[in-house]
């Protein structure tokens, strides 16, 4: 052993007791006397470390080949647990082309085991582990309510009978402990007390015979419950311009789908709410003007909604909600000898009970935020109309195929499962809180209140372009609710999901995996996000923005810019075309060649070019007009440059379509460190209309050029020295290089 300390104070009087038959003696008087390291210093890693990562905290221990041999021949608990929930897991993340650095694993094998994080309410709910610097793992910790341990362990055994009585008469208990006791979320039930309801609510007094009622004309608010659930296909059962009457004088109980039916009984019998909102019912859905009006309030509604059940156990409303919860996976019981209390004479041991990692895929790294959202845990995190109507929510019960959680803006609570976090991993993007109160001061433009509430903004954005969407029409429509909230308190105009106070930064994103941008399509312009059919993920370049600091130039000035919106009454809705115009840099034309492939990133494509001057010794001519203004008219002799770029909008878009490209750079970041390399932040675009062509009309002539957006790459200054290398010794020597007026589309 590395450390033999003891992490409790005791008197030496008090004796380890004998170990038990199914934990060997080297990990009974190691690692489980020192109770997995859970009351040592948190485990954290250091992100300044040059020579990679370097771990401190919690408790350590080495271990040998002959060793572990040892321990696993014993039968021992802990040994088991290791090899099928650390070593296995290791061995998959070494099939991640990320991760091959970590071929080399062991033996020896030196642990460090402790909690994620401070324990505030001095009592354990996860347990960390890294072994030999690998990407630590993070485990849940449960104990029984009447074992010993549960005195110094937070998390309970989890509770799978979602649909019992004395289950949601628990989940109850939490959200009337929520209205009466939590200040931040009586502050948000205050404001939507004064606020307008839904134009329809469905009235569950009668549950043999629930009907839509209108509420227009009703002088005061009334709570109700919403409903945030996946279709899953048609909905036979939908209000239409016909059936409304009738469901107004009372809704066939055997017309509607089991989520439906469960959330009325939830509603009315376990919340003791008189009404709900659901979509499906309480929208005309063969109305055009009804839907439109309804969804450009359906920020209120979420947002306003007394409580939100949230179907995340559910892939179909047919499937209902109320259902036991799956099998929990693998979990283990290991003896847990707990910390004497003052005045104790001996150690009493418990059980202590250590999961599973949950919601991975076996055929993703487990270590990605994707990994995540391929759970099979939560089916709403997989939606995007969902993810506002999570985050716009102040309280919601959470039905997943494990438990029932209540979550609102000062807890998360379970029905069994560790308290204060996600029992599977699963975290919400919260909103900050002026997002959500009004009214709120306006942070400046480039202050540091104004950058965090942007780059919330764009960590949603990442989180709702990983989502599915049946309608990829719908996709500034989904999230208009949570945009008119942000352009609330930004103020800020809002170009097709992009802020005009940041937009040289929000230019920034690229797309992960294959990569399917509709450039030119009636969705939204090239240059946003929106344009993206969901082919990938978004990412954004993390910057504060604007950034007038030493380590970041502006290489470009954004312009005039606006976007046509399909009904421009709806400011935060769908925009059929748009435009911005750049003073920019503009280097290529390059010709896309064979695209490079890699398991990391299946967009990579090679771009070539070569420069020169006209009438050298080759006798090959150097296109002034079309080539690179910036780099070569300064290059003597003829030269390839070639640049790979990762990620391409449309990497195996037709050679016609992009028989020339151009990086357009925007950003320069020198972080004027030798452990980090200087950057050019740039877009790549395809000329739309080369204005030049016998077709072209004189005024198209004399206009500034016009391109799409087809892809974004990251130069940086050792992979792409030929392309960065003269750029960056100008800019940091201020020479001011020739920019050009484009027209992006």
């Amino acid at each position: 052993m590395s450390s033999e300390r003891r992490p409790f104070n005791t008197s030496s009087d008090i004796e380890l007791p004998p170990g038990p038959v199914n934990v060997c003696t080297r990990c009974w008087k190691g690692v489980v006397a020192a109770h997995f390291g859970l009351w040592s210093d948190p485990v954290e890693k250091a992100l300044d470390n040059i020579d990679g990562p370097r771990w401190t905290g919690g408790y350590e221990y080495s271990i040998t080949e002959a060793e572990w041999n040892a321990c696993r021949n014993s039968l021992c608990r802990w040994g088991k647990f290791i090899q099928r929930e650390v070593f296995d897991l290791y061995a998959r993340l070494r099939g991640f082309e990320q991760y091959q650095q970590f071929e080399d694993f062991g033996p020896p094998w030196h642990y460090r085991i402790g909690t994620p994080s401070p324990l505030t309410s001095g009592k354990a709910s996860s347990i960390i582990i890294v072994v030999n610097d690998y990407p630590e793992i993070t485990l849940g910790v449960f104990a029984h309510l009447d074992d010993p341990a549960a005195a110094w362990i937070e998390g309970r055994t989890r509770n799978p009978f979602i649909g019992r009585p004395d289950v949601l008469a628990t989940a109850r208990s939490f959200v009337d402990n929520c209205v009466q006791n939590h200040e931040r979320c009586r502050v948000s039930s205050s404001i939507s007390e004064s606020a307008s309801l839904p134009t329809r609510l469905i009235d569950c007094s009668d549950l043999q015979y629930p009907r839509i009622v209108v509420t227009d004309g009703w002088d005061k608010h009334v709570p109700y419950v919403a409903l945030s659930y996946v279709w899953g296909g048609e909905q036979p059962h939908r209000t239409t311009e016909a059936n409304l009457p009738s469901y107004m004088n009372g809704i066939d109980l055997s017309l509607l789908p089991q989520t439906i039916l469960d959330a009325i009984h939830v509603t009315r019998t376990a919340l003791g709410v008189q009404y709900l909102w659901i979509d499906s019912l309480c929208i005309i859905q063969d109305s055009r003007e009804d839907k439109q009006r309804e969804l450009a309030k359906m920020r209120d509604v979420y947002l306003h909604a007394f409580l939100t059940l949230d179907a995340a156990n559910a892939q179909s409303v047919s499937q209902g909600i109320l259902h036991d919860g799956e099998p929990l996976g693998s979990s283990t019981a290991i003896p847990f000898v707990c910390p004497p209390r003052f005045g104790q004479h001996e150690l009493l041991v418990g059980s202590i009970y250590i999961s599973s990692p949950l919601g991975y895929d076996h055929n993703i790294n487990p270590w990605s935020s994707d990994a995540l959202r391929s759970s099979q845990y939560i089916f709403t995190g997989k939606r995007a109309w969902c993810l506002q109507e999570a985050l716009l929510s102040g309280r919601r019960l959470l039905f997943t195929t494990l438990d029932l959680q209540f979550r609102c803006r000062s807890s998360t609570e379970h029905v069994g499962g560790p308290r204060g976090r996600p029992f599977i991993g699963y975290q919400d993007v919260t909103p900050p809180e002026p997002i959500l109160i009004h009214p709120v001061s306006t942070p400046l433009p480039g202050s540091d209140d104004w950058a965090n509430i942007h780059f919330v903004w764009q960590n949603i954005v990442e989180d709702y372009m990983r989502r599915f969407l049946s309608y990829p029409s719908d996709r500034l429509v989904a999230c208009a609710g949570l945009a008119e909230l942000f352009g609330r308190t930004l103020r800020s105009e809002y170009l097709a999901g992009l802020w005009k106070d940041s937009l040289l930064y929000d230019l920034l994103w690229y797309t992960r995996g294959e990569g399917n941008v509709q450039c030119g399509d009636d969705r939204a312009p090239s240059w946003s996000w929106a344009a993206s059919a969901g082919g990938g993920p978004v990412r954004y370049e993390r910057y504060k923005a604007p950034l007038g600091t030493v380590s970041y130039v502006q290489l470009a000035e954004v312009g005039e810019c606006a976007v046509v919106l399909e009904d421009p009454v709806l400011r935060f809705g769908p925009a059929t075309a748009g435009f911005l115009m750049l003073h920019a840099p503009l280097i290529g034309p390059y010709r896309k060649r064979t695209p490079f492939n890699s398991s990391g990133f299946p967009t990579r494509v090679v771009l070539e070019r070569t420069v020169g001057q006209r009438g050298d010794e080759s006798g090959k001519q150097y296109d002034h007009e079309h080539t690179d203004v910036a780099v070569a008219d300064q290059t003597p002799f003829l030269d390839t440059f070639r640049v790979i770029v990762p990620y391409m909008d449309r990497a195996y878009a037709p050679e016609e379509e992009l028989g020339g490209v151009w990086l357009v750079p925007l950003v320069y970041h020198n972080p004027r460190r030798e452990d980090t390399m200087s950057s050019l932040q740039c877009l790549v675009v395809a000329e739309a209309r080369a204005g030049t062509g016998p077709d072209c009309t004189p005024d198209e002539r004399e206009g500034p050029r016009v391109f799409k957006r087809v892809g974004y790459h990251c130069a940086y200054e050792r992979s792409d020295y030929q392309f960065v290398g003269e750029l960056h010794h100008k800019i940091d020597g201020q020479w001011t290089f020739p920019r050009t007026e484009i027209k992006l589309v």
